[in-house]
Formats: structure tokens, C-alpha cells, sequence
């Protein structure tokens, strides 16, 4: 998704549900929590102080600064480590620009995720779509997330995406 669109905090959102589904039928998960955004101030330690937050979680801090190396050091910590899930969080940027898509086509050569989840702004409006498309186009994704849906917002960027792109929001975020 693109930057402020709610990636990071999505990401602690879904990895908390995860977690305490797992603990609600007696099992655990060992999740683990990593982030290749390095353009972002910050970005890394907000993931860390997620992580923290959510039950069974580990957090990894690559070595490196280059998202792809380090997208790749993320997953041999992941497959040494014997863990279940991997919530990675990718930069964004301000607009999609072919320089954000190229390294995400890298990470997803690379890693060879089993699923993809595209994180759209409800306040973007209709632009979400083609937003959506430009991800999609690039390197594919498997469903969504829409957040700020407590916003003023109303429903056209779910309908539109829903309808245009015919892939799952499998999640709605607020607050």
C-alpha cells in the first residue's frame, strides 16, 4: 500500500487476531514480525513496539537496509527459526512509483509469499482503485485490508475495488 495507508499498524492488527484466535482454541502460533521499510523514520521500531503487544510474537531487525537483502535475511531468520507465520511490512511511498514496485517485485521473487495483502486508505476515494490495479498489475496480491473506515468516508472505494478487481477485503480497520 501506499505511505500512511495503515500498513504497520495493520499488520500489528492482524498478527494480535491471529495470535488470539490461536489462544482462544488452546493453541499457540509462533509469529514472527519483521519490516523492510527503510524509508519510512521510524517505521522498524513502531513494528518492534507492535510485536511487543501481540502474544507468541517475535520481532527480527534485518542487519541490512537494503529491503531486498534484507526481506532475504528476514526469511532465513524465519525458516531457521521454525515459525509458523511471517508479517512482513513493506515500504510505501506517497504515490506508486516504479522504483516501489520493482523492489516489491524483488522481495516477492525472493520470498515467494503464500499470501499478499494490499493495504488501501478509505479516504483515497475512488483513486484506491487504481491504486489497487497498479499493485495488482505489478505483482499481485490475494485480498485487502481498507482502513480508516471510521473516517467520513462512505463505501465507494470497497464497492469499486470489490466490484472492478473481484478479490476479498478481508479486513476492515477503525481506529
Amino acid at each position: 500500500g501506499l505511505q500512511g495507508s495503515g500498513k504497520t499498524t495493520s499488520i500489528g492488527k492482524m498478527a494480535y487476531l491471529t495470535s488470539s484466535e490461536a489462544k482462544a482454541k488452546g493453541k499457540d502460533r509462533r509469529i514472527l514480525m519483521a519490516s523492510v521499510d527503510f524509508y519510512r523514520p521510524a517505521a522498524v521500531d513502531q513494528l518492534e513496539i507492535l510485536s511487543g503487544q501481540v502474544p507468541g510474537a517475535t520481532f527480527y531487525r534485518a542487519h541490512s537496509t537494503d529491503p531486498v537483502a534484507a526481506a532475504k535475511e528476514i526469511m532465513a531468520f524465519y525458516q531457521k527459526g521454525l515459525f509458523e507465520l511471517l508479517f512482513l511490512d513493506t515500504a510505501g511511498r506517497l504515490h506508486v512509483d516504479e522504483q516501489m514496485l520493482e523492489e516489491l517485485k524483488q522481495i516477492n521473487a525472493a520470498l515467494k509469499p503464500k499470501y499478499k495483502v494490499l493495504v488501501l486508505d478509505a479516504m483515497t476515494g475512488q483513486e484506491s482503485l487504481a491504486v489497487a490495479e497498479q499493485f495488482n498489475k505489478a505483482v499481485g496480491f490475494d485480498m485487502a485490508v481498507l482502513t480508516k473506515m471510521d473516517s467520513n468516508t462512505r463505501a465507494g472505494a470497497a464497492f469499486a475495488f470489490r466490484y472492478a478487481l473481484k478479490k476479498p477485503i478481508v479486513f476492515v480497520g477503525s481506529g
